[in-house]
């Protein structure tokens, strides 16, 4: 990323950074969504108690997550389906907060890529 980051800046090239950062509209979003409690979570927690192939998954990633160090995890554990791994885990048990987070934030880059006039 650095490399690409260095040479697209010899050659001119404006780079615009659409990470997943905290912007104010996103922090707005999370002070306003009430619908998250601790009861809702613990009743989801519930709720999907009897899947095996979710605890054995978490207990997957649990285990690479104990056996690497952060480098090494980021590096080579984290891909696309792990990914969205932690994404459906989050609608499952967050769903408000999912919807703040991935999918509202995901319109807001979408927005900024369409005004962008490069």
């Amino acid at each position: 990323m650095k490399f690409a980051c260095e040479e697209a800046e010899k050659c001119g090239a404006q780079l615009d950074f659409l990470g997943a950062e905290y912007d104010q509209r996103t922090w707005r979003r999370l002070i306003h969504e009430t619908r998250n409690t601790v009861f809702n979570y613990i009743w989801n927690s519930f709720v999907y108690v009897g899947y095996d192939h979710w605890t054995g998954e978490r207990k997957d990633l649990i285990n690479k997550v104990n056996n690497s160090e952060p480098a090494q995890f980021t590096e080579q554990c984290l891909d696309q389906y792990q990914i969205n791994w932690f994404i459906q885990s989050m609608a499952v048990f967050f769903p408000h907060l999912k919807t703040v987070h991935i999918d509202k934030r995901d319109n807001d880059l979408f927005q900024q890529i369409d005004k962008s006039p490069h």
